[in-house]
């Protein structure tokens, strides 16, 4: 018995290094409960899901994914899982503001803003109060608004609790709303 172990424990730890070397390509219909750290490129065929958050070095760029587009009829605070979405509002009754507060005010947060209803109303873009959005209002706290359909604003924090910046301007007018 005690030979056996010696003979195979070898051969175990080279499969097991060959494995790491090389990558681990589990079955199609294969479910893995286990974390994994790949040193190579990962070609996936067919469906990938992920019941957890997909967490990079910072480094990468994940492509062909759609954004997130959400509608808001009422006040809305904007969360971290808000980063990259779309906000619309569409089907609302009232004019409408978005806060993005010092949970959101950390550097690389970006998110948009689209006036989409057919009665265009107001939306308000509320950064905390010593926040500013950098050439759209004049003074930190100042809130940016859109009066029209069809206006569309994609903002970046540029530094954590103070500047935010207009990574794209799509169309319309944004204004100073204080």
């Amino acid at each position: 018995m005690k030979a056996n172990v010696k003979v195979w424990l070898p051969i175990a730890i080279l499969i097991l290094c060959l494995i790491a070397v090389v990558g681990f390509s589990p079955r199609r219909d294969t479910e893995i409960n286990a974390k994994w750290r790949f040193w190579q490129d990962v070609d996936v065929r067919g469906d990938l899901d992920l019941d957890g958050a997909v967490v990079g070095d910072g480094g990468g760029t994940l492509t062909g994914m759609l954004d997130t587009v959400s509608a808001k009829t009422a006040d809305y605070a904007l969360t971290l899982a808000d980063c990259g979405t779309l906000f619309t509002n569409a089907g609302t009754s009232a004019d409408i503001t978005l806060t993005c507060g010092d949970t959101v005010a950390v550097a690389g947060y970006w998110f948009g803003v689209a006036n989409s209803d057919s009665t265009p109303y107001t939306i308000y873009i509320d950064p905390d109060d010593a926040d500013q959005i950098i050439g759209l209002t004049n003074a930190a706290g100042d809130r940016a608004m859109s009066t029209s359909q069809g206006d569309t604003i994609w903002l970046e924090c540029m530094a954590a609790g103070s500047q935010w910046s207009v990574r794209a301007n799509g169309q319309g007018t944004w204004a100073d709303g204080n």
